[in-house]
């Protein structure tokens, strides 16, 4: 029995050794109850090391409300240089874009840094249901994932997220971290963001 144990907690730090650190996302907008509830339910950004030196975001959409992150917003970025898409199945970002702040950010302080956007039609570009994108940055300044991961947890680094296409036709701005919530780590991480790679 102690072999079956041992074997599981092992099996549980290697996993929790390659899982990011999974962020749930609060709305900042509030166009309509469907579009708030759904997009708070289904959109999540995991951040992860990446090759040395490098930090890695991933926006997911888990459906399965119809939902389109069509853009993607850093604030406060200053453990980030660079940025470096990589698109996943069905999505198809691109650095810069439109519109140069996230709408309704200014409710919320929220000053982008860097911005991505969805490339048109971005209901189709987008992340939507059962879909992810990633974002490589260079850590600036000598900081290490740690250094990215506590910036999250204090709000001092923050994703925004404008999503587009529900099905009440209204479009929302959400933020992450999610004010007063924490996030999934671990093994919790592993199966909230489920490995994209």
């Amino acid at each position: 029995m102690k072999t079956v144990f041992a074997c599981a907690a092992a099996l549980v730090a290697a996993s929790s050794a390659s899982a990011g650190v999974v962020f749930g996302v609060d709305a900042v907008t509030a166009n309509g109850v469907n579009s708030v509830i759904f997009g708070e339910s289904q959109l999540s950004v995991e951040v992860e090391a990446g090759a040395p030196g490098t930090v890695v975001f991933t926006v997911a959409n888990t459906g399965p409300q119809a939902s389109s992150v069509a853009n993607v917003y850093f604030d406060d970025a200053a453990l980030l240089s660079g940025g470096v898409v990589t698109n996943g199945p069905g999505t198809e970002f691109s650095a810069g874009g439109s519109p140069n702040e996230m709408p309704a950010g200014n409710m919320v302080g929220f000053v982008s840094d860097f911005r991505f956007t969805a490339s048109n039609p971005k209901t189709v570009g987008g992340v939507n249901p059962g879909e992810w994108v990633s974002f490589t940055f260079n850590l600036a300044g000598g900081s290490s994932i740690a250094d990215v991961i506590a910036a999250m947890n204090s709000g001092a680094l923050r994703v925004g997220m404008h999503v587009i296409g529900f099905a009440n036709g209204q479009s929302e701005s959400f933020i992450t971290p999610a004010p007063g919530s924490l996030a999934l780590m671990g093994l919790g991480g592993l199966i909230a963001g489920r490995r994209r790679r």
